[in-house]
């Protein structure tokens, strides 16, 4: 049996060539763009025919084959007729304003599958390596740049939440300098969709000559910052199965940070009381932002109350 034969008993065409995307040259772009968006023609056709369509030679696409881990073109065929036999996502074409509630269901059903091929595709020794490391590290940093500046924030504030002692700067030189000051007792989450963040591999390299502990969940497992760290996870994306050229979403990163919150609150007995802590702390903040706002509806002001109150 081939190695191709191996790697479909876990993943999927589909989620290879999304997954490979980045790295692949601007000839295997076109023809990776001619497979998703035309996969039902694409199985009916020779190595020759996607050339002649995607305006390549038979040497791009035996290249591009290759990359995705098949032998031989027939084998990826064949894979991907049986792929699109169990495949219930429409083509990103039929999303349109004027078919809006079909666009709606669309985006719904990529996104599901999104997360079925991340599940699917998961390793899972690597995702309880990196609860473990995060559970004995002292401080954590989850590093981000660009739209994953963000979801890394929010990532770290669900990891305070269950008693993680985890921070995310609002910049990557903010990041960049904390970095410096921590030790082999802590550890850094790099988020990013693509890995290939240049901004993020020189902070890879700050926490590799200090031996910082690196964990990478990343779009593409092939990528220089999911190569360098000591832990990677890679989740499928299927953005551009909608938004072609635009990585707007972070739904399957966005899983497996809630997957590792979750462990971590059934593993720590003190969790519940973080939570509790933090619910009362804002809790109040918004019970009193609730009681302006509505003095205020009934045409009070909150300062005149306040100023009453003193009197």
């Amino acid at each position: 049996m081939g190695m191709g034969s191996d790697m479909q008993e876990g993943k999927t065409v589909s989620s290879l060539m999304l997954a490979n995307y980045d790295t692949l040259t601007a000839s295997e772009k076109r023809i990776a763009d001619y497979m998703l968006h035309h996969t039902a023609e694409a199985t009916t056709l020779n190595a020759s025919e996607i050339a002649e369509r995607c305006s390549t030679s038979n040497t791009t696409v035996t290249r591009f084959v290759k990359e995705l881990g098949f032998e031989s073109f027939s084998q990826l065929r064949l894979n991907l007729a049986r792929e699109t036999a169990r495949e219930t996502v429409p083509q990103s074409d039929d999303v349109s304003f004027s078919s809006f509630e079909s666009s709606v269901r669309l985006v719904l059903r990529n996104k599901i599958a999104e997360l079925n091929e991340t599940v699917v595709n998961l390793d899972v020794d690597a995702l309880k390596d990196a609860v473990q490391v995060i559970v004995h590290s002292d401080n954590v940093l989850v590093a981000g740049v660009g739209t994953s500046l963000s979801f890394a924030q929010m990532f770290a504030l669900k990891l305070s939440h269950v008693g993680v002692k985890a921070v995310s700067s609002a910049s990557i030189d903010a990041e960049m300098v904390l970095a410096q000051l921590y030790s082999t007792e802590d550890c850094i989450i790099f988020v990013s969709n693509s890995g290939s963040s240049r901004r993020l591999s020189t902070l890879m390299g700050i926490a590799q000559d200090a031996s910082i502990k690196t964990i990478a969940i990343t779009g593409n497992g092939e990528s220089p910052i999911a190569q360098a760290a000591d832990i990677s996870i890679s989740v499928v994306r299927r953005d551009r199965m909608l938004t072609p050229d635009f990585d707007s979403s972070h739904n399957a990163l966005n899983f497996i940070a809630d997957v590792i919150v979750t462990l971590l609150f059934h593993m720590n007995q003190d969790a519940s009381e973080y939570i509790r802590l933090f619910h009362k702390t804002f809790g109040e903040e918004k019970n009193e932002m609730g009681e302006e706002q509505g003095q205020s509806e009934q045409g009070v002001s909150p300062l005149r109350v306040q100023q009453e109150n003193t009197s």
